[in-house]
């Protein structure tokens, strides 16, 4: 990855500079997120309040033609350390965080994300990564989804995330994928990455540094083609950049756990009994951004509209359904080109199966109320770009349904997101 083109401390005794002579890339950053609910959500000692939530992240690049004479060879290594948790919580809401930033991290100093070697063939129309990474680091992947804060989108649409299938950051697992550009506007890409049944745990994931396979249960084969029109290209002033990806994600033979039949193949809600471990789930994902309006040069200087929808075999995970809409404005203020406000509207569908199941919940107790069913997440932010390397965020969001419950009342939350690039 290139360097940063802006940083706190820029290049100290040109230390930056003799990195990059060298074939070395390196970033530090801190991501900082608060948070409070102004209205709603359930009242009592445990719910309400506010909260804070953050990561710093060191990511270090290495291009081995520079290093050792090894033409299209770089490595790329990340290690975060996460801290607090979000307020959704105390709405309560466990379906989309109001902070992205929070959690898989350990709770230790140093978590090891991911570390992997890629290869560039055929003039850079080839791509072969391969090591120990996420899956949703290039498929569903977009550098738009972090303009906000809920964890609805940032970093990937938070549907495709209901089994151990589609790992995630800060979480990685071994795998690799080959990515292949015929031309500039078009590429295919597919991978294969292990089912980990550990995956998110701190028994097998605090630090990221367990490498052994004692976990894996099975394969995830992620498939996606991508589209990259720039319209108007032969214009700098007018160029429109585009972005639609379709893709799957097929688990053949991974172990995941049923959410309505029991390990009999009864229903579980009138057994009381676990539920059954099946074999086998699968993703699915249609995303599109697209430039309507440019105000500068930069890739993102301009109107930005974005839409997704993303599918999660509903027969083992809660979320089944998700659709996004967003608008990104960076630049419409010719004297803040690098501020922008932005606003994301998601819909988020429970599975079928988990409906049937509390369903059936219900004639077993007939005191039970927290039936789930769709959720709607609004967020709204300006950011603001105070000097280089530091941007700071007002965000407001409102849950609708919170956790999917008619019986949990809407919430308001209002709070900030920072970004300090140190160098």
């Amino acid at each position: 990855a290139p360097r940063v083109t802006e940083a706190l401390i820029d290049n100290p005794g040109g230390i930056r500079d003799w990195l990059d002579d060298h074939g070395l890339t390196v970033k530090f950053d801190n991501v900082n997120e608060f948070a409070g609910i102004i209205s709603g959500g359930r009242s009592g000692p445990s719910y309400g309040g506010s909260s804070n939530a953050g990561q710093y992240g060191l990511g270090i690049d290495a291009d081995m033609e520079r290093l050792a004479g090894l033409t299209g060879l770089s490595l790329h290594t990340i290690f975060v350390g996460r801290y607090g948790t979000p307020i959704s919580n105390n709405i309560p809401d466990g379906l989309n965080p109001s902070q992205e930033i929070y959690g898989a991290g350990g709770n230790v100093v140093v978590h090891h994300v991911m570390t992997y070697a890629e290869q560039t063939l055929l003039d850079n129309k080839l791509d072969i990564a391969l090591g120990w990474l996420p899956v949703a680091n290039d498929f569903a992947a977009s550098p738009l989804n972090c303009t906000f804060m809920n964890n609805s989108i940032c970093g990937n649409p938070k549907t495709l995330f209901g089994t151990n299938a589609f790992s995630s950051y800060p979480d990685g697992v071994w795998g690799g994928r080959v990515r292949y550009e015929p031309v500039p506007e078009f590429y295919g890409q597919a991978g294969v990455y292990a089912y980990n049944n550990g995956l998110y745990t701190n028994k097998y994931y605090r630090t990221g540094f367990e490498f052994n396979s004692s976990q894996i249960s099975g394969i995830v084969i992620p498939v996606e083609l991508g589209w990259r029109p720039e319209f108007f290209a032969g214009d700098p002033d007018r160029r429109l950049p585009g972005h639609y990806k379709i893709g799957a994600a097929p688990t053949p033979n991974g172990q995941v756990t049923d959410t309505f039949y029991d390990v009999n193949g009864q229903p579980a809600a009138l057994t009381g009994l676990p539920f059954r471990k099946v074999r086998g789930t699968y993703n699915l994902w249609v995303t599109a951004d697209q430039m309507v309006h440019r105000y500068g040069p930069g890739p993102q200087d301009g109107m930005i509209l974005l839409a997704y929808y993303t599918h999660q075999d509903g027969s083992v995970a809660i979320r089944q359904d998700q659709f996004t809409a967003g608008i990104i404005n960076r630049g419409f203020w010719r004297e803040r080109p690098q501020d922008s406000i932005n606003a994301m509207f998601s819909y988020t569908k429970v599975s079928s199966d988990v409906i049937k199941f509390q369903n059936l919940q219900a004639i077993q107790d007939p005191f039970f109320r927290d039936f789930q069913n769709h959720t709607f997440n609004i967020e709204f932010n300006y950011n603001i770009h105070l000097f280089p390397g530091v941007d700071f965020q007002p965000d407001f969001q409102y849950y609708i349904n919170p956790n999917a419950q008619k019986n949990i009342p809407d919430a308001a939350l209002l709070g900030f997101k920072t970004h300090i690039e140190f160098f």
